[in-house]
């Protein structure tokens, strides 16, 4: 794979009085379309006409009087759209007549991104200070993400092992060393265009060939006050909106209007498919699929994910409160505080799978719906944030408070052994993240491939009679008797089929336990020459020096023993020391 990153940015700052200063920029970015050597690479092209066609003879009404339906049954099943005509959209190979190209998306060259920045100085020691800017982020997360077209498609000749391989690596269901693998284990690579959107039936998972860089606007707005010579106090608001984040879109899934458990018997029946001999088979793709699979929008590919979609979309608001002693006589510190709050809808762009995101704070999303529907609190929201950072010279030793002169052979030793000593530290505290709970029975609804649905509630999740001093720890070894778990697991039902789920996995307002972290350093600095300008540097650092130990997540799994309980504790980072040795001259 091939990506080039080009960028360009100009600015300067203009002074409109003596109290104002503008600074203006434009920054400029393009990031090149993927390409790979041997033009091995697949997208999905929404413009090109269907790479299947409704077989000869088949009919609606036909298909389901064969599979057993009455004529008032059929009346009331409603008739899915495909029927007025197959919609647009097909697998496409670079480089091949369908797609000459052998890039996997398009050029976007005139991609501009202002940025404006002022200050203005209400008195000598006062200034408020804002700014706006584009930013445009890099569609790169999932580098891999162009080689592949659904887990049926290669890019090389492969013999499958499939899922049960046994311990010599060869199929279970043929295990010879004369004959390891069946005829349909073995795939070929194919740049046809029809053999590759058979392959990817039942499996559709590729990128989008409309996929473009994301944006972000950023803004901030603060007032900055010095009192005295050392100490600055500062008040900040900063946001964030991230726009068309790239995600990943199910283009076809099961009607959510549809998924009603009355429904399920309906849905379940099997009848002939449209496409039958045009497609590979399993997920849904076979000659005669559960009646559901024929209601999906692309029904020889079933579910449809486009990865590379820019459906995503965030919002970042924090204030920002800053105290800080400027490194003055010895000593100075920095104590920050920030007050949060993170949406957004896709998390990170790493990769992708036909129930949603699979990257850094994914969301859940039920198997009859899209991440478009999803905009809440995200995964790794931290309301709350407090670093303390400090560095001060102990009082002892030449030019400091107590055994400030070297004058006697007694006060140098001393002041070798004694004096000269500095400590800096670093000290972080940060709130706890949302919950995210594991849904049970997630795989119910597998036979229509609406792989994933939620819990449903009859009451209040979180347990009132919860405290973190007697229930939230718990060793693994303890017995669980009177242990009182953070969740009302009696009102939680595992997914049920054809049922909607109304309980999101995520939870913003019950929290994992916050953490807190040391890290210190001792620095001595021993003169070798030239009145100190040459000297050798001591130092010890350690990284979680208490080695502080933190609680663990509660256990999320409905069904454990230890649900909703906290059996552990755990360093946020083993405690890390090390000591070195610095010259410098």
């Amino acid at each position: 794979m091939a990506v080039n990153y080009h960028g360009a940015y100009i600015q300067d700052d203009f002074k409109i009085s003596s109290k104002l200063t503008l600074n203006l920029g434009l920054r400029w970015d393009m990031e090149t379309p993927t390409t790979e050597r041997y033009n091995r690479l697949y997208v999905w092209d929404p413009e090109a006409p269907s790479a299947f066609t409704i077989n000869p003879g088949w009919t609606w009404n036909g298909a389901l009087k064969d599979a057993g339906f009455t004529d008032a049954q059929i009346a009331s099943i409603p008739k899915p759209d495909w029927l007025n005509g197959l919609p647009k959209g097909a697998v496409r190979v670079a480089g091949n007549p369908d797609h000459p190209s052998r890039l996997g998306t398009a050029y976007k060259p005139w991609q501009f991104a202002p940025r404006v920045g002022a200050a203005y100085q209400i008195t000598d020691k006062t200034v408020l200070r804002a700014s706006f800017g584009q930013v445009y982020m890099s569609t790169t997360g999932d580098p891999n993400g162009l080689s592949g077209s659904g887990g049926n498609t290669v890019l090389a000749d492969t013999a499958d092992t499939g899922w049960h391989a046994n311990s010599f690596g060869t199929r279970f269901d043929v295990g010879t060393w004369d004959n390891p693998f069946l005829p349909g284990n073995i795939k070929s690579f194919s740049r046809e265009s029809g053999q590759v959107n058979r392959d990817a039936s039942g499996n559709l998972q590729v990128w989008n060939s409309k996929s473009h860089q994301p944006w972000e606007f950023v803004w901030s707005a603060g007032i900055s006050r010095e009192l005295g010579r050392s100490m600055v106090f500062e008040a900040n608001y900063t946001g964030n909106r991230g726009v068309g984040l790239l995600g990943s879109d199910l283009i076809s899934h099961f009607p959510k209007e549809l998924f009603k458990p009355e429904l399920r018997d309906t849905y379940i029946k099997r009848v002939k498919s449209p496409f039958a001999g045009q497609v590979s088979g399993g997920n849904g793709a076979e000659d005669s699929p559960p009646l559901a699979m024929l209601m999906y929008p692309y029904p020889a590919y079933g579910v449809s994910a486009l990865a590379g979609s820019n459906i995503g979309k965030s919002q970042f608001h924090a204030l920002n409160l800053r105290a800080e002693r400027r490194f003055a006589s010895g000593w100075g510190f920095l104590v920050n505080y920030t007050l949060s709050r993170l949406k957004d809808n896709v998390g990170g762009p790493e990769s992708f799978g036909s129930i949603g995101q699979n990257g850094v704070g994914t969301h859940d999303v039920q198997t009859v719906e899209t991440m478009r529907e999803i905009y809440e609190i995200s995964p790794l929201d931290e309301t709350h944030r407090l670093n303390f950072i400090y560095n001060f010279e102990l009082p002892f030793g030449k030019g400091r408070r107590f055994l400030g002169t070297t004058d006697t052979m007694g006060r140098k030793v001393l002041d070798y052994i004694v004096g000269g000593w500095e400590i800096a530290g670093i000290s972080q505290w940060r709130s706890g993240r949302p919950v995210f709970l594991n849904t049970e029975g997630i795989n119910i609804n597998n036979d229509v491939r609406v792989e994933h649905t939620w819990m449903t509630s009859t009451g209040p999740i979180a347990n009132d009679a919860f405290s973190w001093g007697n229930s939230a720890f718990r060793s693994s070894d303890d017995s669980l008797s009177g242990a009182v778990s953070r969740f009302n697991a009696g009102n939680l039902k595992g997914a049920g089929q054809f049922l909607y789920g109304n309980v999101n996995p995520l939870q913003p307002g019950i929290r994992n336990h916050g953490r807190w972290s040391d890290d210190f350093s001792l620095m001595k600095k021993f003169a070798l020459a030239q009145e100190g300008r040459v000297y050798l540097q001591v130092r010890a650092e350690a990284f979680n020096l208490f080695n502080r130990m933190i609680l663990d997540g509660f256990n999320v799994s409905k069904g454990d023993a230890r649900f909703g309980l906290i059996t552990q504790a755990v360093p946020d980072t083993e405690r890390r020391m090390q000591m070195s040795l610095r010259l410098v001259w």
